[in-house]
């Protein structure tokens, strides 16, 4: 999802906004957010910055106030909240999730991760990664992306329950001086 934020017009994608532009002659004042979190009490938009890019382009600082204005809730973070290796590894999951999996690979996969099983021997099986990262984005397997990034030695299994990986923030992360 993009927005302009000179209307608070919501878009599906850029090219979607930039097409509109072009139809209305408008100019645009485009911000896409990192994430989307779908909460009981409603979604909220979520920015995830550098503390030295927020000082660079301090300007995203007020962009909460401007969606405000137009009904939706943005939270800016930054690398003092948010793991690095958790913020990578849920942009790979985001940008995973385009993949879908049929019925049939997901079984097949959940079988051969029943216990715990790395994302290198998953490979070495013949499974292509869009596949098993396609499959932690949309919940049918799980594995920590909240310490280290994901990798070929990152262990993988089958859900059981809920997909906590997909549930949880690690906002431990913060640090007292």
């Amino acid at each position: 999802m993009t927005f302009d934020l000179a209307t608070g017009r919501r878009f599906p994608t850029k090219e979607d906004l930039f097409q509109w532009a072009r139809d209305s002659g408008s100019r645009p004042i485009v911000y896409t957010p990192d994430f989307e979190l779908r909460l009981q009490t409603g979604p909220i938009l979520v920015e995830v910055k550098h503390a030295e890019l927020i000082a660079r382009a301090p300007q995203i600082l007020a962009y909460p106030g401007i969606l405000a204005r137009y009904g939706f809730r943005l939270v800016i973070l930054d690398d003092r909240v948010l793991h690095d290796a958790f913020v990578r590894n849920i942009r790979a999951l985001t940008m995973a999730w385009t993949y879908s999996p049929g019925r049939s690979e997901i079984a097949n996969l959940q079988a051969e991760s029943c216990d715990c099983v790395s994302l290198g021997a998953l490979r070495d099986r013949g499974y292509p990664d869009a596949l098993v990262l396609g499959c932690l984005a949309r919940g049918h397997l799980t594995c920590d992306v909240q310490r280290e990034r994901i990798t070929k030695n990152t262990l993988v299994r089958t859900v059981v329950d809920k997909p906590s990986h997909l549930m949880e923030l690690p906002l431990d992360a913060c640090c007292t001086s």
